[in-house]
């Protein structure tokens, strides 16, 4: 998936980090974590690896990716990662019916 890194970078944006919004982010694709259509990036590796393993924590509310609700998810929410980019469901329907067809919620 192609990001939005050098767009922002060529408008001199910067952003904080999704787990430490005290250290700025560093906009590369190997820092960018895609949840629910929604980007966040990390200020280093490690920071990356914390955010990927428990994006809902950081993340606010998402929208459901087949029902479009918006909900903050939690631990316990039910979680798919596909193709790079990982989604959380409102509810087991929603993760159920998502199943059926992945691809299509990605495009």
């Amino acid at each position: 998936m192609q990001g939005p890194e050098s767009y922002l970078k060529k408008l001199g944006i910067q952003l904080p980090g999704a787990v430490d919004p005290s250290t700025s982010a560093v906009l590369e694709p190997g820092q960018r974590v895609v949840v629910n259509g929604q980007f966040y990036w990390a200020s280093s590796p490690q920071q990356t690896l914390i955010l990927r393993a428990s994006p809902h924590s950081y993340s606010g509310p998402l929208r459901d990716p087949v029902t479009s609700e918006w909900f903050s998810p939690t631990s316990s929410s039910l979680r798919r990662d596909v193709s790079e980019q990982l989604f959380y469901f409102i509810s087991a329907a929603s993760a159920e019916e998502f199943d059926r067809d992945p691809e299509r919620n990605l495009k």
